[in-house]
């Protein structure tokens, strides 16, 4: 079957399950599992079947009824052995047993097509290991110039493959009728070509290993390498249980931030390819990418990323969705879409790739969907072939600070505005306390308890933005062929963006979609494919089941001959079209200055009377336009545009449009409607519907709204039930009591450690004493804050050398001579041994090394450890690029990792068994850093249970530690939580001084000590006065009860660093004369999730704003129990160490109020 006759039967499905109104509104109320979001769970750690089944279990129960299996850094379990796949079949049995969609992303890590295995020895691609040929590989050349005539020679060349001479117009451009290819001999090293005369140049094109910006290694242009691809990783999946696919198995996931190459993209049949669609011999032409040269520059570029585009495409995208389909289920997943420059740079032609996926998609970091730009261009694939769009959504939203369920809304409102139909969100971490990439959403968090509110609300839009037909009016163009043939510097040897134009057509192009989205006018976008496959009808362009009145062009250098006759169609068919800035010259069919563009634009844009507008600067002269030519489908009556969201969407007899209010602040605003009709209103975040107050006008339906912050919701049209909402009375200002307690806190968690303490280093002994360090109003503001836990007491003690060569991940898989037998007297040439000792408990090898930051290199680490007798430890080693270990000579840490976003933590350590022989024993690590991330690391010796062996000696120079004077003292004041009643100190080498607020107090033999009362609020100090040469070795973890409170957040009312639930408890009184009357409790601000008691009964739970709760039927006259529970995030016990700058932005944690009662 041809494409546009699949695209064809695409578009007529949705009419074959065509539905009534009240069965839309029940799937409304809860919609199928294929709408349930999809996030990422990070399968990062050991691999149990009974914990991934209790995991999907708890998903379930938080109605999340499918995700996609991310294989990241984490996973201790080796990726595709057998053990990885006994464990795939069990998760298979467990998503079938409890109703669960299973996917899977098709890679470890990303981007795809690698079957990437750290496990293995050499490159870690499993692709690459069964055919080297399958390595990304890249052309590049050397150049030299004459300056008389007479030979040029380039000699030193590895995998020479061809020559081209031309001569030079001036340093950075050539004269293309002058480009001469020189056949070089297979093998040859070099070449020599005899110059005519000065000012020629001759350019040597050779072979070299490559990868991606994301660190692809395999060739994807190569269609045999995608084959390999399937038949070891997804055969393997498919084989495991074939039955499920296309029911608990239904779609797949590509995490393919990937590219089709790197520089000048090569592919073993890329001249033959590009010979037999182009018609001429790429080989003589190709110095034009990295040159100007005239007439043909634009054609030859654009040729060239066609060409590449296609063979993408194709070998890689097309093919696996092709194995998908052929076994019933669905492929989706991103690419590069941020930024014109990227997509020439690395997918080619962002449409044209994610028209071979079953599902496109885009990645939405942070909270960055609320802009179109990211979005659009994939969204507008789906709405013209009528498939679900699926978006990778606000992963790393909060990094800095928080997430919580009402930052996961606001951001998935206005992807509900751009048409997501599948949501991804980012992540769920198998294990509990690596988070891969913060923050987690799994269970670790405390507010999941309340996730499911967010899932069915996801739920609820994915519904209602599938099938049936998204409205939009305007069309923008895809200037694809303009990135193209402004891709010069990408492929230049001294690339310079700042005279090139498409850095400024880029930013008109993102601020267009912008500027229209802000203005409610909604819009799709085509580029030439779609435009040239787009029918007329009357003065309508049509594509799939869209239409549209207005096209608008971008700034344009380049376009296509079929796309302008298009255009021209279109105009004289009555169309509107608005061009901005910049009006096309060049064809990607002739080149620069086609006549035949330019005699199209004259007789569109200067015609009498045209409908054809041309603005030069200001994209805010097109609304005026658009205003004259176009009905607007949403307007406002009143009030301004900025800040709302709305998309406009039909299907089963209903009209409907999805309003958001993207603003902080509850807002009232009468929408004015295109469709004339009775709405109501849909609430995505219950289920109900309700009816609206609205007015039929002339120009379509007033609806007067209500919004509360951040709140979005569905106006539907063409229920036959529908009413108007009638008239409300004017209303009494209503009467309100402050509930201003005294409250009660009680911490539902009964324990926490403490993270930090203020340190005072060799003080004389008795001068903490005299000057009242106990005390709990010393000031201490001086002393030194430092971090308690035992995974401070790394080795600091070390010789380093390096940095020795790490290309192409050499240093990795390679071997240098400090493996063999290592001594720190040992010279490698000019290198040699340095001791470091390091300040901190990671390991800087920049600075240890003193390498200019950002460099690539490897380096060996190497200190002793001393042990009184033989014993079995474990050795925690972090690094953020690769990591090998040694211990006495025995290698135990050989993965090919580059995991350059791990944070310097015990978290991310991969921890390995060793021996250690009485005396000193010796430990050598490698470190490696390729193009990303720091170069540092860190080790720590532990027992089986993470604690520190005291009798170890770490000494580089295998030297005994001797005891310290006796005459110093160590001093500690250690900060007490709120509703602390106890704690238990850590064992300690000497006798300590214990004092609470300036009190000697006593420990028991265990360490416990209970304080006289709990600690209220903050301020309270524990001080502990140590001998000089002991320590504290690991937090102090206090005992929590319940304590007198005030409102506040748990920053500054002495809970810094809680993650967890805490009940507040008051009571106040109602007069009679409120009963009868509609009664709210507002919680005010509360951080994050509230649940609220009124006299033992709920009244429910909030998860956004507002945190109001009706309590009308649990309130009685006189006195009322009031029980608030609230919930923060996991980052307050995180914010410690690297994490430790984001403690003043988690201010949104506890009750901060003020809590009113009102009645109406």
């Amino acid at each position: 079957m041809s494409r546009t006759g699949l695209l064809s039967l695409l578009l007529a499905l949705p009419a074959l399950h065509a539905a009534s109104p009240s069965s839309v509104y029940q799937q409304f109320q809860d919609p199928p599992k294929t709408y349930s979001i999809r996030p990422f769970w990070f399968w990062n750690g050991l691999l149990d079947p009974a914990e991934v089944d209790r995991q999907i279990r708890e998903m379930v129960s938080q109605r999340v009824y499918g995700a996609y299996v991310h294989n990241r850094t984490g996973l201790q379990t080796p990726y595709l052995s057998g053990e990885y796949w006994q464990i795939v079949k069990s998760a298979y049995g467990s998503a079938k047993k409890h109703g669960f969609l299973f996917g899977f992303v098709d890679e470890y890590e990303w981007p795809g097509g690698e079957a990437r295995d750290p496990w293995r020895p050499g490159l870690g691609s499993r692709v690459i290991e069964q055919n080297p040929e399958f390595r990304m590989r890249s052309l590049w050349f050397s150049y030299k110039d004459s300056a008389a005539a007479g030979q040029l020679e380039i000699t030193g060349l590895n995998n020479l493959q061809f020559a081209v001479a031309a001569q030079l117009t001036s340093e950075d451009a050539l004269d293309s009728s002058t480009l001469t290819l020189i056949e070089t001999a297979p093998g040859a090293g070099a070449v020599r070509w005899q110059a005519p005369a000065a000012g020629w140049r001759l350019m040597a094109y050779y072979l070299e290993p490559s990868q991606g910006r994301d660190g692809g290694l395999v060739d994807l242009l190569n269609p045999d390498a995608t084959a390999t691809w399937l038949k070891l990783v997804h055969d393997k999946y498919y084989a495991l249980g074939p039955e499920l696919f296309g029911s608990t198995i239904d779609s797949i996931f590509s995490d393919h931030e990937g590219d089709y190459g790197r520089r000048i993209a090569w592919t073993p049949r890329l001249f033959a390819e590009f010979q037999r669609r182009k018609g001429y011999d790429l080989r003589k032409v190709l110095p034009v990418l990295s040159f100007e040269s005239g007439k043909k520059s634009p054609k030859i570029r654009c040729d060239y990323l066609d060409v590449v585009s296609e063979l993408y495409a194709n070998s890689y995208m097309r093919q696996v969705a092709e194995w998908c389909e052929k076994r019933n289920i669905r492929i989706g997943g991103h690419a590069w879409e941020e930024h014109l420059v990227s997509e020439a740079f690395a997918v080619g032609d962002l449409q044209r790739i994610s028209r071979a996926w079953s599902w496109p998609g885009a990645d939405s970091l942070y909270d960055m969907g609320r802009s179109p730009r990211d979005l659009k261009v994939t969204a507008s694939v789906a709405h013209f072939r009528g498939t679900r769009y699926l978006v990778e959504n606000q992963a790393l939203q909060g990094e800095d600070s928080y997430q919580d369920l009402q930052k996961l809304r606001l951001g998935t409102n206005m992807l509900g505005v751009w048409g997501a139909s599948v949501f991804v969100p980012g992540s769920l971490n198998y294990h509990a306390s690596r988070i891969e990439y913060p923050p987690d959403l799994f269970f670790h968090q405390p507010w999941w308890k309340y996730f499911h509110h967010y899932a069915d609300y996801a739920r609820r839009i994915a519904f209602m933005n599938d099938g049936g037909r998204h409205h939009a009016d305007i069309l923008l163009f895809q200037p694809t062929e303009t990135a193209w043939a402004n891709a010069l510097p990408n492929y230049a040897p001294k690339p310079d963006w700042s005279t090139n134009l498409l850095p400024m057509i880029n930013l008109y192009y993102g601020n267009l979609m912008n500027r229209l989205s802000q203005e409610l006018r909604d819009y799709d976008i085509a580029d030439s494919y779609f435009l040239d496959q787009a029918r007329l009808e009357g003065a309508s362009l049509h594509i799939g089941n869209e239409s549209f009145r207005v096209l608008i062009l971008p700034p344009l250098t380049a376009i296509r001959r079929s796309t302008m006759r298009k255009i021209e169609q279109f105009y004289n068919a009555g169309g509107t079209v608005i061009a901005v800035k910049r009006l096309p010259s060049d064809s990607m069919d002739e080149g620069r200055d086609d006549p035949e563009i330019a005699a199209a634009l004259q007789r569109i844009f200067h015609a009498p009377g045209s409908r054809a507008f041309f603005i030069p600067e200001n994209i805010d002269d097109i609304f005026p336009i658009l205003d004259a030519q176009l009905p607007r489908d949403v307007g406002l009556v009143g009030g301004t545009r900025e800040h709302w969201g709305a998309a406009h969407r039909s299907k089963d007899g209903l009209e409907y449009y999805w309003l958001v209010n993207d603003s902080a602040v509850p807002r009232d605003q009468t929408f004015l409607l295109s469709v004339k009709g009775i709405p109501e209103k849909w609430d995505a975040a219950t289920g109900k519907r309700e009816p609206l107050r609205s007015r039929v006008t002339p120009n379509g339906t007033e609806v007067d709204l209500h919004f509360d912050p951040w709140d979005a919701f569905y106006v539907v049209f063409g229920n036959p039930d529908a009413r108007v909402k009638p008239p409300e009375p004017p209303a009494a200002k209503p009467l309100e009591i402050p509930i201003n307690g005294p409250w009660r806190l009680s911490p539902q968690r009964k324990t926490i450690e403490a993270p930090y303490g203020l340190r005072f280093h060799r003080a004389w002994d008795g001068l903490g004493e005299t000057h009242g360090f106990a005390r709990k109003d010393f000031n201490d503001e001086r002393w030194v804050d430092s971090w308690l836990s035992r995974e401070r007491m790394t080795v600091r003690d070390w010789w380093v050398v390096g940095p020795f060569d790490n290309t192409d991940h050499a240093g990795c898989y390679g071997s240098f001579p400090p493996e063999n037998n290592p001594s720190p007297q040992d010279r490698y040439g000019e290198l040699q041994w340095r001791r470091h000792l390091a300040p901190a408990m990671a390991i800087d090898l920049y600075s240890a090394l003193g390498m200019p930051i950002g460099s690539n290199g490897t380096a060996y680490a190497m200190t002793y450890v001393h042990s009184p007798v033989a014993r079995r430890v474990w050795l925690r080693v972090t690094a953020n690029n690769n990591a090998h270990l040694w211990v006495n000579g025995r290698k135990l840490l050989d993965w090919h990792l580059h995991p350059w976003y791990f944070e310097m933590r015990e978290d991310f350590a991969l921890t390995r068994e060793a021996e250690l022989q009485p005396g000193w024993n010796q430990i050598l690590l490698k470190v490696s850093r390729f193009r990303r991330g720091a170069f540092s690391y860190m080790l720590r010796i532990t027992g089986s249970n993470g604690d520190n062996i005291d009798d170890l000696t770490v000494s580089a120079e295998r030297q005994l530690r001797t005891p310290s004077s006796t005459y110093f003292t160590l001093w500690y004041r250690i900060p007490v939580p709120a509703t602390a009643v106890a704690v238990k100190l850590p064992k300690f080498h000497k006798p300590v001084q214990v004092f609470y607020n300036g009190a000697r107090m006593t420990p028991d033999a265990q360490g416990h000590l209970r304080f006289p009362a709990p600690a209220e609020g903050a301020g309270n100090i524990l001080a502990i006065l140590l001998s000089a040469d002991d320590e504290i070795r690991a937090s102090p973890v206090f005992t929590l009860d319940s304590a007198p409170a005030k409102l506040g957040s748990w920053i500054e009312t002495g809970l810094p660093y809680f993650s967890g639930t805490a009940a507040y408890e008051t009571e106040f009184e109602i007069p009679a004369r409120y009963i009868g009357r509609k009664l709210t409790l507002d919680c005010g601000e509360v951080g994050v999730a509230a649940e609220v008691k009124l006299n033992g009964a709920s009244a429910g739970e909030r998860v956004w704003l507002p945190f109001t709760f009706d309590i009308t039927r649990l309130a009685r006259a006189g006195r009322n129990q009031l029980t608030i529970l609230v919930t923060n995030t996991m980052e307050n016990e995180r914010a410690v160490v690297d994490r430790a700058g984001k403690l003043p932005r988690l201010r949104h944690s506890g009750l901060i109020g003020p809590v009113r009662l009102t009645a109406k």
